[in-house]
């Protein structure tokens, strides 16, 4: 469960009447790649870090059980990003592949990740492409479990 007083700013800017949140990731590759729906520099344990905007669309996490056996099941996230970069060049050159990929939800009033509501972790286990977008499959970690 999210305690949002552990993120003090992130839920003072969810209280007021226009909410204006949207998703940041941080790819654990060597090195990292941060990106974010918007391009932004996000304090990160004291170093100002770009994330960068590929027109990042993450449209929904969720979390579901099945009740006849009482598992959770394997949630997966679909990322989309424009290709205008060539990403697809950096995944293939890198293999992101059972790589972590960290997504958070950050508001205005957030600086620093830290500030940020951590809200998945998941591995990449698949990857599509075309010369428009790119399609990133997470799983998350239940089978890790």
């Amino acid at each position: 469960m999210i305690n949002l007083e552990d993120y003090p700013l992130f839920k003072s800017d969810i209280e007021r009447k226009v909410t204006s949140v949207h998703p940041v990731l941080v790819m654990h590759t060597n090195p990292k790649i941060y990106l974010s729906q918007n391009e932004e520099i996000i304090n990160i344990n004291g170093d100002n870090v770009k994330f960068d905007s590929l027109n990042l669309n993450i449209p929904s996490i969720k979390e579901s059980i099945d009740l006849n056996t009482r598992n959770l099941k394997i949630n997966t996230v679909n990322i989309t990003l424009s290709n205008h970069q060539k990403f697809s060049d950096v995944f293939y050159n890198q293999n992101f592949y059972n790589k972590y990929v960290d997504i958070y939800w950050k508001s205005p009033s957030c600086k620093s990740l830290s500030d940020c509501l951590f809200i998945y972790k998941g591995v990449v286990r698949r990857f599509d492409h075309n010369k428009e977008k790119v399609t990133i499959i997470l799983e998350d970690l239940t089978e890790n479990a």
